[in-house]
């Protein structure tokens, strides 16, 4: 009797959405924080880079100043070694302005989502903190923003896994969102170097995936979409702030949205997307103001300004692809596995996702078009990691349509990528 109410209770907790859910997030904070804690031992620090130094100068500047000039924030960085040149010089690579002030062309939005850890953070400064290191760039601060900005991550991933278990299964989304994970350059700039945007370029386009998804959900259905829409207008609006490339997005959803409005009445849907053009154009027009701030000109591209640029007719695909420094299928073969379940299955893929894989296949040719594609100091193809959800539907698609056989030949082989992924990162970061 008492084995019998055991495998009862047992297969209750395993049937129980919720509690898969937040065992899943339990796992991903367990693992992320771990992974943090060991990397500040080894380097001794969490904070680093160049461009992270801009995000994060830019947050301590709005939470601090009120203001964006992040002049007086980067110059106090404790890690000044990527602005100084060989000969000693502090600071005398910082790009600047005629007038002295350093110039930012970094979108707002990764800056944006650091302010209220930079706030949250300076409440836990220790006493023997606050006169040895400047205000923001304490070990206890750093930390904590860290933190934060990996809590955020595993929300996304979460979400990521809760949309995929409705589609897929547990399995086939364990598999797909642990994979798309741990095999690509989503890991690194999550759990090892946080300070940059593509975790959270991410986690936004899983929100508006699972948005994007509710959707399709409910225009198949008849019902109304505005505050669904005014949602997703939303989303985009944080995505553009975050990485205003990937607003290309808006141009593959367009297509099946309208296909969907015309099968419902439009009183259902014209007022959240009417709001969410405006969220939008909004967050477009915010972003060029901080623009013309910085460079004294109007546009929403502030890398032109350095003379960075597209090459459309010649793309670099090589560079990106499959380039021993930087190619995306070198360091992340496991897009290649993605990939199978995406062709040889695509008739099984959820139709709120085409948009999305869309999205990111036309992110490989952007990035390949750049006049810098191989994307600086990079792990791997960094760039595309922020559209690393499509590698978890890949993975759940194939491993769902596949027999008992494959599937187990599919773990394998995953494996070996993720191992050969983590390889090539241990030799990175040593």
């Amino acid at each position: 009797m008492a084995s019998t109410k055991a495998t009862t209770s047992a297969s209750c907790w395993y049937a129980h959405p919720s509690l898969h859910i937040i065992a899943f997030l339990v796992f991903c904070l367990l693992v992320g924080f771990g992974i943090l804690a060991r990397t500040e031992r080894y380097f001794g620090n969490l904070y680093r880079g160049w461009d992270s130094q801009f995000y994060y100068s830019a947050a301590l500047s709005i939470a601090y100043d009120l203001d964006l000039d992040i002049t007086n924030d980067i110059e106090r960085t404790t890690y000044p070694k990527p602005f100084s040149d060989q000969s000693g010089g502090a600071f005398t690579q910082l790009p600047r302005r005629s007038d002295g002030r350093v110039l930012n062309k970094y979108p707002i939005g990764t800056s944006l989502v650091e302010v209220p850890m930079v706030l949250v953070g300076k409440w836990f400064v220790p006493e023997s903190e606050k006169n040895k290191f400047p205000t923001g760039f304490s070990p206890t601060e750093l930390r904590i923003v860290a933190w934060g900005l990996f809590i955020f991550t595993s929300i996304g991933l979460t979400v990521l896994y809760k949309n995929l278990r409705k589609d897929f299964g547990v399995s086939g989304a364990l598999i797909g969102v642990i994979g798309c994970w741990s095999g690509t350059s989503l890991f690194y700039y999550s759990a090892i170097f946080p300070f940059m945007s593509h975790a959270i370029a991410f986690v936004v386009l899983v929100v508006c995936m699972s948005i994007f998804r509710g959707i399709v959900a409910s225009a198949n259905v008849g019902s109304s979409v505005n505050m669904a829409l005014f949602t997703l207008g939303l989303a985009l609006s944080a995505l553009f702030l975050v990485r205003p490339q990937q607003i290309v997005l808006v141009v593959f959803l367009l297509p099946q949205f309208l296909y969907f409005a015309s099968r419902v009445e439009i009183r259902r849907w014209w007022i959240g997307a009417s709001l969410a053009i405006c969220s939008i154009a909004m967050a477009i027009t915010v972003q060029a103001l901080i623009n013309k701030d910085q460079f004294q000109l109007a546009g929403i591209n502030a890398y032109s300004h350095g003379g960075e640029g597209f090459s459309w007719l010649n793309p670099d695909l090589h560079a990106v692809l499959i380039s021993e420094s930087r190619g995306l299928f070198r360091f992340s073969p496991v897009f290649l596995i993605a990939l199978m379940g995406l062709m040889f299955f695509a008739r099984s893929i959820p139709s709120y996702s085409w948009a999305f894989i869309a999205n990111a296949l036309f992110q490989i040719y952007l990035v390949a078009a750049w006049s810098s594609p191989l994307q600086g100091d990079s792990f791997g193809c960094r760039m595309l990691s922020d559209n690393s959800a499509i590698v978890a539907i890949g993975l759940a698609n194939l491993y769902c349509h596949s027999s008992a056989f494959n599937r187990i030949a599919i773990i394998v082989l995953a494996l070996v990528c993720v191992s050969w992924t983590n390889y090539l990162l241990l030799n990175y970061i040593s």
